[in-house]
């Protein structure tokens, strides 16, 4: 989804009233976590998203939920807030990839392969698409199919 030139559609889409005015503490928190994760992994750069670093959304997201219930029945506040912005930031990254995903209409569905020349195997561009999760393309999956010999 994202923002349509209709300004009747767009009345719909309430980003400050029914997102910002609710969560404005929390996207702070987000924000943050970001820019330290970002000096963290990418010294020096500006503060962008590095996808190519950052391609197991749901498997960091549900290891930081595991981390997070680890924590026993009191935990900490602080180092709950800190597994909290990160699994935030997961889930935002994957709903994020999976919009895009949607709005490109190069979606696969249900293990599906893209089609590819009769020497592509598909077994090896399926499990290239499951690891690379929606930062490539088929230029970059046929890098990576030749790269792989």
């Amino acid at each position: 989804m994202s923002l349509t030139q209709d300004s009747n559609e767009r009345k719909e889409i309430p980003i400050f009233s029914g997102f910002i005015s609710y969560f404005a503490d929390a996207m702070a928190a987000v924000a943050s976590h970001s820019f330290v994760n970002n000096e963290k992994h990418n010294p020096g750069e500006p503060l962008h998203w590095a996808r190519d670093k950052s391609t197991d959304q749901l498997d960091a997201l549900a290891r930081h939920l595991t981390e997070l219930g680890m924590l026993g029945l009191t935990p900490d506040l602080l180092e709950k807030i800190e597994l909290l912005k990160a699994i935030v930031w997961r889930g935002m990254a994957e709903l994020q990839l999976t919009i895009e995903d949607a709005q490109s209409g190069d979606v696969l569905q249900h293990g599906a392969v893209p089609d590819c020349d009769p020497d592509c195997d598909p077994d090896f561009i399926r499990a290239a698409r499951q690891q690379t999760v929606r930062t490539a393309g088929p230029v970059e999956l046929n890098r990576i199919r030749d790269a792989s010999g």
